[in-house]
């Protein structure tokens, strides 16, 4: 039986935080904020590209996604935008469509979880 993916590989953000160095910005709550500001607009960009269409651009997004997810060890979603990035030239536009809407649903599990217990308050 294969091992279910977390939703936040912690020892990820815990290995990160290991290099905050004292008086810097914490190095954890600022990817946090890089991708909280920037995946909602891939999203869209994604659901765009659905609607039209595109898989090369349904590639794209979905790979732009998973590198987002791999830095904050977020691997369940990390892994649904690689099954996506894989398999967008041969999907049916309907998987293509609910693999999407799965991404959007564990960007806000990560999403959730980060703010309640990575996330630091600014100084």
């Amino acid at each position: 039986m294969a091992e279910e993916l977390k939703i936040i590989d912690e020892s990820q953000l815990e290995a990160l935080r290991e290099l905050n160095e004292p008086g810097e910005d914490d190095i954890v709550t600022e990817l946090i904020d890089i991708f909280i500001s920037h995946s909602p607009q891939t999203i869209d960009l994604l659901k765009e590209s659905i609607q039209e269409q595109n898989r090369q651009n349904v590639n794209k997004l979905a790979h732009k996604l998973k590198g987002s997810c791999s830095n904050l060890g977020a691997e369940f979603m990390r892994k649904k935008c690689q099954l996506l990035e894989e398999n967008a030239d041969t999907l049916a536009w309907e998987e293509i469509n609910s693999s999407c809407t799965e991404i959007e649903k564990a960007y806000h599990q990560v999403v959730e979880i980060l703010e309640q217990k990575w996330r630091k308050p600014a100084a």
